[in-house]
């Protein structure tokens, strides 16, 4: 572990350009990473850590560093190239597993609430087979336009290549 983060925090930087200097996003300037959440993979446990402190810090106050951010908007960026690029990714399964967790014991943020009370009346979050029949059965909504529900292979990947460095 020690060998891995030497070489995090000792990667030259090409340039002094920075990586979307103003974004509340999950970016190390110091350790010149860049980490993309993908929801319900274990990325929240990471985007807390100490690794983006610079990040945090560099705003004068107290921020939220996160957000579901696909490959695409930091590949855009010129200076995000030299950064190294990582994200955690999960067994489908358990990754809805998990989803349907989060969503029965109304955890998140006041939108991901409100989405949810919208979408799951009744008893669709009264286990996951009635949250996959939910899922399945409703055609009122596109329930792939929510950001939890968007593909793993979607936030890693960019016109069809692996964008980010380390899975």
């Amino acid at each position: 572990a020690s060998a891995a983060r030497r070489d995090f925090t000792m990667r030259p930087t090409e340039s002094n350009a920075t990586c979307l200097p103003s974004a509340q996003l999950q970016i190390s300037d110091v350790h010149r990473l860049v980490f993309v959440h993908v929801p319900k993979a274990g990325g929240s446990t990471i985007e807390r850590s100490s690794l983006f402190d610079d990040r945090r810090e560099s705003f004068g106050r107290p921020v939220y560093l996160g957000g579901h951010h696909p490959i695409s908007e930091y590949l855009r960026e010129e200076g995000c190239a030299p950064y190294h690029k990582f994200a955690m990714v999960r067994n489908p399964c358990t990754r809805l597993l998990s989803l349907w967790a989060y969503y029965e014991q109304r955890l998140g943020n006041k939108g991901d609430k409100a989405w949810v009370a919208e979408h799951f009346a009744g008893g669709a979050l009264h286990n996951v087979s009635a949250f996959v029949l939910a899922i399945h059965g409703n055609a009122g909504w596109d329930w792939r336009t929510h950001q939890h529900f968007r593909t793993q292979l979607s936030l890693v990947t960019h016109e069809g290549r692996c964008g980010v460095d380390q899975l």
